[in-house]
């Protein structure tokens, strides 16, 4: 689960800009902010730094169903 959506609004900024100023194609930012993709540790970094927040604070683990 993660929290780019409220963000982003919060911020008053666009899934194009935040996209843009990752360098990535917006219809890959679309399907992260939607939960069909998860993001490598390396972007999840930039996400968070480009938001300027803590990687937890963005990103939060599923709860597993393995125990």
């Amino acid at each position: 689960m993660n929290t780019i959506r409220e963000v982003l609004k919060t911020k008053g900024m666009s899934q194009i800009e935040l996209s843009e100023r990752l360098g990535m194609k917006p219809q890959y930012l679309n399907r992260l902010v939607k939960g069909h993709v998860t993001p490598g540790v390396f972007l999840a970094i930039k996400i968070a730094q480009e938001l300027d927040l803590k990687v937890e604070d963005v990103f939060s683990p599923v709860e597993s169903k393995f125990k």
